[in-house]
């Protein structure tokens, strides 16, 4: 009999877990025996966070940034203790976004202006440090529709920026004629950790811990497919993948091929943790408060 092992993404199904989704419709997973059962946030509309089902036991592996994993345990040193297995992307494929028509070409250039987010504290202070380091005073305006509604309040004029993930909002604003500039917040300085990280329990036991990792490798061979032929993925994804978001062949194929050189280190190996970024990213968030 398979093993299930319970996975809750960190979003709906998109080009960041094109991997994963690859190796499930190959049956890699079930090849080593792993019964993959994949949960989405849209199940509540991402009421609760993917690193709160974990620490539940709502499930065995979550995707989540790596600010949620640092806080959870470092504002609460009695919650269950979580482990990073494999970071998904090897660079941040983040960025806060204007419309060029906007007549903002610089982050200091947000000062007075409104931000839709997710109403936590990192964002907000990773935003104000980004334009103070630009010469700005880091003073803005915060609204935070629901969730999965921030794209969509920023192209519909109701906000001035938003945080997106390039090969992913960038895409569609392209593809859909709308030109937009991209702040990166390592290119003002401001240290951030990686945005998709698969962790577990840290009191998984040993034979449970062992089926983890195993899906983790799997993973990480559906991972470097998609690295080498992007296209081709994406496609075959698209055909086998029935959601919403595998619907649009064309803005799979246009992501995947953005987010395919980020995926592997200069080793060719997928999933490794810099420890430094994870330390001067820690580093950061307390010295601004964060934690």
């Amino acid at each position: 009999m398979p093993t299930p092992v319970r996975l809750y993404l960190d979003w709906a199904p998109n080009v960041i877990h094109s991997g994963i989704l690859l190796a499930q419709l190959r049956g890699w997973f079930a090849d080593e025996g792993i019964d993959l059962q994949i949960t989405t946030p849209e199940c509540d509309n991402y009421t609760v966070k993917p690193i709160q089902r974990l620490m539940a036991g709502e499930t065995d592996l979550a995707i989540a940034p790596s600010e949620h994993a640092i806080r959870m345990s470092w504002n609460n040193p009695h919650a269950v203790a979580v482990d990073a297995l494999a970071t998904i992307m090897q660079r941040d494929m983040s960025a806060f976004v204007v419309k060029e028509t906007s007549g903002i070409t610089r982050p200091r250039d947000l000062d007075g202006r409104i931000y839709a987010g997710y109403n936590t504290p990192a964002e907000r202070e990773l935003l104000a440090a980004m334009i103070q380091a630009d010469g700005g005073k880091g003073e803005f305006s915060m609204i935070a529709p629901a969730r999965f509604d921030v794209w969509e309040t920023f192209m519909a004029g109701n906000a001035d920026t938003c945080w997106v993930f390039r090969p992913w909002e960038s895409v569609l604003a392209e593809r859909s004629g709308v030109a937009v500039r991209h702040f990166c917040l390592n290119d003002y300085g401001i240290p951030y950790g990686p945005t998709s990280l698969v962790l577990c329990r840290k009191d998984a036991p040993p034979d449970v811990r062992h089926v983890l990792l195993q899906t983790v490798a799997t993973m990480a061979r559906g991972y470097a497919a998609v690295a080498a032929r992007p296209d081709e993925a994406a496609r075959e994804i698209c055909t086998g993948t029935e959601h919403p978001n595998m619907a649009d062949v064309d803005r799979m194929v246009r992501a995947a091929a953005v987010l395919g050189p980020s995926l592997l280190d200069e080793n060719g190996q997928w999933g490794i943790i810099d420890r430094q970024r994870i330390e001067a990213y820690t580093t950061w968030l307390a010295h601004h408060g964060v934690l």
